[in-house]
């Protein structure tokens, strides 16, 4: 947020497709050493990757449960400590509709990675409902879940030059152990 804020850096759109699939996605766009834009050094591996909004967004909601778990954990210790109290977990008689549909979009979100993310732990979410009652289970991280990317997919971004830089560094393009793009 900081470099967003004070250093001019931009978050640039990306994405992965070919004849039958559509992979979106983005990256910090950053100055590196010599000036040149490009993947930031602090978040991208090497330079030379982006992330696929799948994996990001399923990654940033299970973040907001272990946080909130977190806090409850804290919560219930201090008042342990410092009051001899424990809390005691009740089930929430009514269900907020707009963060259900939060989850269950997020749950119904494929794991369509992008190639560097295929080695990554991925964020496993199991929504069950009926009538009566909602269950979420969210487990991080989660080696099980088969993440794959599709030869022959082709990368396109979004950038624009300030009419006085030359040069940028664009994702995926110097080859990995993951190949690169065309």
């Amino acid at each position: 947020m900081n470099g967003l804020k004070h250093r001019q850096n931009r978050l640039r759109a990306l994405f992965f497709q070919n004849e039958a699939k559509v992979r979106l996605g983005y990256y910090l766009e950053e100055p590196d050493a010599q000036g040149i834009p490009g993947p930031s050094a602090n978040l991208h591996e090497d330079c030379n990757s982006a992330f696929s909004f799948a994996r990001d967004i399923r990654f940033n909601l299970y973040h907001v449960y272990y946080i909130s778990e977190m806090l409850i954990e804290t919560v219930k210790g201090a008042l342990r400590h410092y009051h001899s109290f424990d809390l005691s977990p009740q089930k929430a008689v009514t269900e907020n509709e707009k963060w259900l549909d939060i989850v269950r979009r997020t749950s119904s979100i494929k794991a369509e990675v992008f190639p560097d993310e295929v080695d990554k732990p991925y964020p496993y979410y199991s929504l069950t409902e009926d009538r009566d009652d909602s269950s979420l289970v969210v487990m991080y991280p989660v080696t099980t879940i088969p993440l794959d990317f599709p030869p022959g997919m082709r990368i396109t971004s979004f950038f624009e030059g300030d009419g006085a830089t030359k040069t940028f560094r664009l994702p995926y393009v110097r080859r990995t152990k993951h190949g690169a793009a065309r």
